[in-house]
């Protein structure tokens, strides 16, 4: 598995990041590097304003983006917005995980938000796309 450097942070983002019309999606965006459109093992999951991934080691895939961030720091402002603080009762609703994500030409080892709830009244997006799923519900 490749990590690129020694010093790389990547963060897999399959959501509402992905968009710089969202005020966090824009502050990634300016700190952070594009890097690859990407892929994780796993089930994207309509939780209602916005998707969460949960662990499946069948077929299925979440699709996104890797960033590589300028800095750790960045997770300070990113982890609040996934609602991991210390002002959130535990068990948070995200959980910040390191998992192998595949580019389109290597796997990295990426920071990954994953769906830390109940998904029983949630919606499986069957073709794991957010963007795509967002754009069909308008």
């Amino acid at each position: 598995m490749a990590s690129s450097g020694t010093n790389s942070v990547y963060l897999f983002v399959y959501g509402t990041l992905l968009t710089t019309q969202n005020k966090f999606g824009l502050f990634l965006a300016e700190n952070s590097r594009f890097v690859s459109n990407a892929k994780i093992k796993g089930r994207l999951y309509d939780i209602g304003q916005y998707p969460g991934i949960v662990p499946d080691a069948g077929g299925s895939y979440a699709k996104g983006k890797v960033f590589e961030l300028s800095s750790e720091i960045v997770f300070d402002t990113l982890d609040g917005y996934e609602g991991i603080s210390a002002e959130n009762p535990a068990p948070y609703e995200y959980a910040r995980i390191l998992l192998p994500v595949e580019t389109e030409s290597e796997t990295l080892l990426c920071w990954v938000y994953l769906y830390n709830w109940p998904i029983d009244k949630a919606i499986l997006i069957e073709d794991g796309d957010w963007m795509r799923h967002v754009n069909q519900k308008q």
